[in-house]
């Protein structure tokens, strides 16, 4: 009797939906040894508003599918408490597209990782500002960039709600507040954190997200040098 050894054609149904898919130009980035998964834009026919994180969670990248884990429960909640349907008027975007598992200080005590994970991939991901997932998790033109935001709201973390119930009574005032500004015809982004925000909006280096929670800013699109694809560029994935 024969043992039959599951080879790598074989196993490829067995693995997760979409930990091993990630685009070719992946390959080039510096951050390709040390992070896993890409997750697209979630981006409707009509949206609304959109949700700007840093980076993926965990969940979102072995799925490719942005807030896929718990913590998309809680902001799909928070947006039904703002008057949004989640699924029909919200973009989910990131600045960096992969995770990588960089909050223990034990495993980047110097914080250099974490500072090569910011700078690169902000650079490297926006060419897929122009990109969103299909629902057979493959990317098609029309990601957040073509939407164009006009106005930028920073607030804290998604995170921080598991700290202290007054953060979410924060978050959820600063999501009110873009949903009033998309009635009054703007296309607002609210911007999930300090280091998110601070690459998007470099003034709120100063001062910190304490100090520029909740203001609407007028900003155009541009959290890093490349404001659209190269000249023939193919999303290949």
């Amino acid at each position: 009797m024969k043992l039959h050894i599951l080879g790598y054609q074989d196993s490829t149904k067995f693995r997760s939906s979409g930990v091993a898919k990630r685009p070719a130009d992946c390959n080039s980035c510096k951050l390709n040894y040390l992070t896993t998964g890409f997750v697209p834009d979630k981006v409707p026919s009509k949206p609304r508003v959109a949700f700007l994180l840093l980076a993926p969670y965990a969940d979102d990248a072995n799925e490719r599918l942005p807030l896929a884990g718990n913590m998309g429960y809680v902001v799909k909640n928070l947006s039904r408490e703002c008057g949004l349907d989640y699924d029909k008027d919200v973009i989910v975007s990131y600045i960096i597209r992969c995770f990588a598992p960089l909050k223990s200080e034990a495993r980047d005590p110097n914080r250099k990782l974490k500072k090569t994970y910011l700078e690169q991939g902000c650079y490297n991901c926006r060419a897929y500002d122009y990109f969103k997932g299909n629902s057979q998790r493959e990317l098609i033109p029309g990601g957040i960039a073509d939407w164009n935001p006009t106005h930028y709201i920073p607030t804290y973390e998604f995170g921080k709600i598991f700290e202290q119930p007054a953060y979410k009574i924060l978050i959820t005032t600063d999501i009110k507040k873009a949903v009033e500004a998309s009635a009054e015809g703007k296309r607002p982004v609210v911007i999930f954190g300090s280091e998110a925000a601070k690459l998007v909006l470099p003034w709120v280096e100063e001062g910190g997200i304490k100090m520029w929670r909740g203001s609407l800013e007028e900003w155009t699109w541009k959290p890093s040098k490349a404001p659209e694809p190269p000249k023939g560029f193919k999303a290949l994935v």
